[in-house]
């Protein structure tokens, strides 16, 4: 018999939506609209695999960020400073990505006009540097839709979209630090390896892992608008250039859609909106990074309503788990549909999970994964605010009931509390282990009852034992 431990409820509600392998905890607010706004979210996870959220006000240019403290967030941070205007729009927004608790975010500016600007947090996004100059333009050049990523080493690569004055020109750069993000290299122009010139009001996609950067960027050669990996092996000294779109779709306008992408061991593996069929649809495409090869490029999901379009997707992963966010427009409706994969990139095909299903409209979501746990934010149109949700694999909430006693488990906040329900069983002692089996808890057990806090704990799986017994107790915190 399973027994299913829904212990992800946050306390704000107790409504729970399923797909197949995965749970989804309520939405929580991350912060006032009235007051901060709602504009394109972004989220990272700092060294307790706990969210950081960045957001902006389209109308001042701010951009904010807030920190989970265990039950909600922080007063948000504003991460530009005043007298800067962040360029935000309705699709884009300034980027944000994270090494355990080193962060760093790249904004693009309209005050001062057109330059590129990184700043940077050492405490899990609690406080942030001052700003650091990314381009090396000169007065008439201009920066633009700049996207950041950091590897393990802490090496940091930003790319922007440069133009010559009077916006002639536009290539994807990329510029590179070398000392935790204190200057930059020169930048390379990274999008020399596609004929034609970059779409010249579509985001980019930098990601960053070892001695691998990869930059994906829509093109435009005669208006064929298809997706290219600029890719690295060699920390951005050289560049060689994949086409992991190939869809050949001719369009005249700019499909401002962002790409978005993660690397799996050799694989990337990339997300895309593409409107060859006539309808904006997303598609997967794998690509070998050593061999500089594609390997699948199939639509995501096939069959849908007449009227039905998918943009703005954001995917994360990690090996063969990985999952996509969209926003996804039907007849009377637009929500935020999610797919889940833990069989590769060839399970991400099928229908999606509509996980916002409310009135109105909610989109621009985005996505990280780790230890099981997908943490998505959204823009929710009706409240003008943020909302925050967590995503958990079934096999991190679950437990196979032990033969040999029956009992419930219950969280309130960090304090778990386990009842045993059988009497024929007696036991004393027990003990909290965590994955790399260290006891983290450990005390008597009274009255059947055992009671634990995990306040000082990382977020991730772990498991309870009792004395006498060879069964586990296995719970996500």
């Amino acid at each position: 018999m399973r027994t299913y431990l829904f212990i992800f409820l946050l306390l704000v509600s107790n409504k729970v939506w399923c797909q197949s392998g995965i749970q989804f905890a309520a939405p929580i607010t991350v912060a006032n609209g009235t007051v901060y706004s709602y504009a394109k979210p972004k989220i990272v996870l700092d060294v307790n695999n706990e969210p950081v959220v960045l957001w902006g006000k389209i109308s001042s240019g701010q951009i904010f960020v807030s920190t989970f403290n265990g039950s909600g967030f922080n007063t948000p941070v504003q991460i530009n400073p005043v007298g800067t205007e962040a360029y935000i729009s309705s699709f884009y927004n300034a980027d944000i990505k994270s090494n355990g608790d080193t962060m760093v975010a790249v904004f693009a500016t309209d005050v001062p006009a057109n330059r590129t600007y990184l700043v940077k947090s050492v405490d899990g996004g609690n406080t942030w540097s001052d700003t650091i100059r990314v381009d090396q333009l000169t007065n008439g050049e201009i920066a633009y839709f700049p996207s950041v990523d950091l590897n393990e080493y802490g090496k940091i690569a930003v790319t922007f979209m440069r133009h010559d004055a009077g916006w002639a020109n536009p290539r994807y750069v990329i510029a590179t630090s070398l000392d935790d993000g204190n200057s930059f290299l020169p930048d390379t122009n990274a999008s020399a390896v596609a004929s034609g010139e970059v779409c010249d009001c579509c985001p980019a996609e930098m990601v960053y892992e070892g001695d691998k950067q990869v930059l994906i960027f829509r093109n435009n050669n005669s208006n064929t608008r298809e997706f290219y990996a600029s890719v690295s092996n060699d920390n951005g000294n050289s560049y060689s250039g994949l086409n992991v779109d190939n869809l050949g779709w001719v369009y005249p306008a700019c499909p401002s859609v962002a790409p978005s992408a993660f690397i799996s061991n050799d694989s990337l593996v990339t997300v895309f909106m593409n409107g060859v069929t006539g309808v904006n649809r997303l598609y997967v495409s794998t690509s070998s990074l050593s061999g500089m090869t594609n390997g699948n490029l199939f639509m995501v999901d096939s069959i849908v309503p007449v009227g039905t379009t998918q943009t703005q997707p954001q995917m994360a992963g990690k090996d063969s788990i990985m999952a996509l966010v969209w926003n996804n427009t039907m007849p009377g409706e637009a929500e935020v549909y999610f797919r889940f994969s833990n069989s590769g990139a060839a399970g991400l095909t099928g229908d999606g999970i509509n996980i916002t299903n409310s009135s109105g409209t909610q989109q621009h979501a985005d996505i990280i994964y780790a230890n099981g746990v997908f943490h998505i934010v959204y823009q929710n149109n009706p409240t003008q605010e943020v909302y925050y949700l967590k995503a958990i694999m079934d096999e991190y909430i679950s437990i196979e009931e032990p033969s040999d006693f029956e009992f419930v488990l219950h969280q309130n906040n960090s304090i778990f509390t386990l009842d045993l329900l059988d009497n024929t069983n007696s036991y004393s002692f027990y003990q909290v282990f965590d994955l790399l089996g260290r006891s983290i808890s450990n005390g008597e057990i009274n009255n059947n009852r055992i009671e634990f806090d995990m306040n000082s704990n990382s977020h991730g799986l772990y498991w309870i034992k009792m004395d006498g017994s060879k069964n586990i107790v296995k719970f996500y915190w």
